[in-house]
């Protein structure tokens, strides 16, 4: 009986002791480390009639922040220029993230898509964030008239966090 008391004691410090060394690892949200200000560059394509892409002005002053989407865990949002733009199907990268910019309006002025900018394992995306260098960038098309003429505007930005 003695022995039957031990082994049981024995038993219920075991299980004790293993119960403890099983911790859960919390899932970290790869979102929080893009989460804040960017400061960098802006630079602008006009689409010519053959579908290239004619430089329109380099290095112009950008500023934008990124935030988690409030509802969607596969989200970010830039606020860019005033304007909140969704970016979605976040997926993780060894280096940080890529994400895609969906067809939106986030002004009553123009529409956005998001352009093929990254390459990730070949696979394309319109943006991604590195973490060793605290990096974002995106690309994205908008339409513009003037003078009652339509052209394709194509804009990419890259900011590190502040």
């Amino acid at each position: 009986m003695k022995k039957f008391l031990v082994l049981m004691a024995v038993a219920a410090t075991l299980a004790t002791s293993m119960s403890g060394c099983k911790e859960e690892e919390e899932e970290v949200d790869l979102r929080d480390q893009a989460v804040g200000s960017f400061t960098g560059t802006s630079d602008l394509y006009l689409k010519d009639e053959n579908g290239g892409w004619i430089p329109l002005g380099a290095n112009a002053a950008a500023t934008f922040q990124v935030r988690k989407h409030a509802t969607n865990t596969a989200a970010v949002e830039l606020v860019y220029e005033g304007d909140a733009i969704l970016c979605d199907k976040v997926l993780a990268a060894g280096n940080g993230f890529a994400f895609d910019i969906p067809s939106q309006t986030p002004s009553t002025d123009f529409t956005i898509a998001g352009e093929n900018y990254w390459d990730l394992g070949g696979s394309m995306y319109h943006g991604a964030f590195i973490s060793a260098t605290k990096t974002f960038s995106f690309a994205y098309f908008y339409e513009e008239v003037n003078d009652g003429v339509s052209h394709i505007v194509l804009e990419t930005v890259e900011g590190t966090m502040n």
